[in-house]
């Protein structure tokens, strides 16, 4: 018989203070989009100007446009691009001390001849990219459910969980007592996924594949992975025995994960799988004394026959805690001294069946719950303390400190959740704008020459990663993995006609913007949807200096797990319930790959290259 969670409730914007404050009365303008990138949603209609039956300020506002024109005629202002002199030669357009390189019109002319240039002078050989989403819950597991009845009955998969609180509704982690195995099943889910998705990919080789997978993806029974702290190597979160096989869990998701992409299936790919937590204990006697990560992993595909990892492989450290990354307990958090709170507390449990790995030594709870009131981000010791371990070899991992990537000489931001909201990628490209010295950010150009000898001196010189400054075109593509986050217009870091692309673990609705009066006394975009690719385009003329959105609204979506006949399962039990081997709820939403269609990567102003340092 099918259940319903009991209390389940439209999903709010992450933020600090999870306040949201629209105008009820507000409706959205109408967005004059491409045919390309679709129609927006025809339920919003255009907000009406309630300064309209002011007579003065039309007057003013008439006034203001008519000398507009007349100072744009007499000074012989540029219409449209303000940057460049339309001058174009094969794609290239001449401009102040550098050169747009590609198609700098718009999306639906890139002919997939023109060259795309770096803030650093490489050629990409990407014209195109596309957006292969995983929509996946990866949130906790609401405690009671609604039967087809009506009547209130336990969830069963929280029946051997630990419980918690999340916006009043009592939820439990999903994940397995056994956490190798943990890993194993997750491993496996995202597997049946990336094969849905690469089913559904374009084959043309200057198309760069981008699958995004939801925050939290990886996170086990206790709402972390807790590991002991081991003074003297990381083995017990990265390493290896002597005889090659994972002794820390964090090794086995990044082994589980490098294996994935080392295909030559995926040499045109790029994923980032979402985000792994951590808890790492200290060795005090402070029972609560832990250190907590999130942290996403990104990749770069190749294959192994003929190229390295070097250059590949990416951590990226999730800065700001979110109150809802974890659970609070059921107790009133007015309790206690809140000053000294860690990350995590402990719960009170009614349930005795606790799994043996939610216990500590005495008994009691394991530290798996709320965020502190006073901690608002997350510890950065491990990176500090094993950077050097996660930056040479064997690991290769380079970190994404600042939220900004180039690879394959395309600029891209990354974040995580909370730290789009908080505008992390883009406070690091103002803060960099005013400070002497400049910010560096790595660069990679992870295709190599595909010489035959991935160990020759030659590929390992086109692997390596350099340092660069923050471009000052911005993020041609931006990514973003997250759990009760939508875009945020403020937050946005994109160059003319750059993209973002959006995976939310908690939301399954369809995209659509809209034009909103906002609490604070001004119109701005809102954006929903658990799966969303918007683009930006800047307008600047001498009467309209604005960014245009458009929602990208081509796609189709495919079903990540299907029967091929031979299923045990309970007939009145949907297939795909069974495949989430107990490491995901199954009462909310079917897993499904969103595959949007091929938009052009944003052409970009090209600066004097400035080579910095390498390793």
């Amino acid at each position: 018989m099918e259940s319903t969670p009991l209390l389940h409730t439209p999903v709010q914007k992450d933020s600090t203070n999870d306040l949201q404050c629209f105008d009820d009365h507000a409706a959205g303008w109408q967005s004059q989009s491409s045919s390309l990138l679709g129609k927006q949603d025809p339920s919003k209609s255009v907000m009406e100007d309630k300064m309209g039956s002011n007579l003065s300020v039309l007057v003013r506002y008439l006034l203001s446009i008519l000398l507009g024109i007349f100072l744009g005629t007499l000074f012989s202002f540029p219409q449209g691009n303000a940057h460049s002199e339309h001058h174009q030669d094969h794609g290239v357009v001449r401009g102040r001390g550098g050169d747009w390189i590609g198609n700098s019109e718009n999306l639906e002319t890139t002919n997939g001849e023109d060259e795309f240039l770096s803030g650093n002078g490489a050629i990409s050989k990407y014209t195109q990219f596309q957006a292969l989403n995983f929509q996946l819950y990866t949130g906790g597991a609401p405690v009671f459910l609604n039967n087809d009845d009506g009547a209130i009955i336990a969830n069963p998969e929280c029946s051997n969980a630990v419980e918690g609180v999340l916006e009043g509704e009592s939820q439990c982690y999903m994940g397995h007592e056994n956490a190798t195995q943990d890993v194993l099943d997750r491993l496996d889910v995202l597997q049946t996924a990336v094969e849905r998705a690469y089913e559904a990919a374009s084959r043309n080789e200057d198309t760069l594949k981008i699958f995004v997978a939801p925050e939290f993806f990886f996170r086990g029974l206790q709402g972390a992975y807790v590991v002991p702290q081991n003074s003297s190597h990381s083995n017990a979160i990265f390493g290896k025995t002597s005889s090659g096989t994972c002794e820390g869990v964090v090794c086995l998701v990044l082994q589980g994960l490098q294996d994935l992409v080392a295909d030559a299936r995926f040499q045109d790919w790029l994923f980032l799988f979402g985000t792994t937590i951590v808890s790492e204990e200290l060795p005090t006697e402070d029972e609560y004394d832990c250190l907590f990560y999130n942290f996403g992993m990104l990749y770069k595909g190749y294959d192994p026959a003929t190229q390295t990892h070097h250059g590949k492989r990416f951590i990226i450290p999730k800065r700001y805690v979110s109150t809802s990354d974890f659970l609070l307990p059921h107790r009133s958090r007015s309790e206690g001294n809140a000053t000294t709170m860690e990350l995590y507390e402990t719960a009170q449990h009614g349930n005795a069946n606790i799994p043996t790995s939610a216990l500590k030594d005495d008994g009691s709870p394991a530290v798996l719950l709320a965020p502190s009131l006073s901690q608002k981000k997350y510890n950065r010791n491990l990176w500090y303390a094993y950077k050097d371990e996660l930056t040479s070899h064997p690991m290769d991992y380079t970190m994404i400190e600042y939220g900004w990537l180039q690879l394959d000489s395309i600029t891209f931001t990354v974040e995580i959740c909370l730290d789009h909201d908080l505008r992390s990628a883009l406070t690091s490209f103002l803060v960099d704008s005013v400070v002497p010295e400049a910010t560096l950010i790595p660069s990679c150009n992870s295709n190599g020459n595909n010489n035959k000898d991935p160990k020759s001196e030659s590929v390992k010189h086109e692997n390596q990663v350099e340092y660069v400054e923050i471009p000052r075109h911005q993020a041609q593509i931006s990514l973003v993995s997250s759990a009760g986050m939508t875009v945020n217009e403020a937050s946005l870091a994109l160059a003319h006609q750059g993209s973002i692309i959006l995976q939310d673990g908690l939301n399954d609705d369809p995209m659509y913007n809209s034009y909103q009066y906002t609490c604070d006394f001004r119109h701005e975009w809102q954006f929903e949807g658990g799966s969303e690719v918007i683009q930006r385009n800047a307008v600047m003329t001498p009467t309209e200096v604005v960014f245009q959105y458009n929602v990208h609204e081509r796609f189709h979506k495919l079903a990540v797990f299907l029967d091929d006949g031979d299923s045990k399962d309970d007939a009145t039990t949907p297939y795909w319930k069974s495949q989430l081997r107990g490491v995901f709820t199954a009462t909310q939403y079917e897993p499904m790959i969103v595959a949007f269609e091929p938009l052009a990567i944003a052409p970009v102003f090209v600066e004097p290259k400035t080579e910095i340092g390498s390793t």
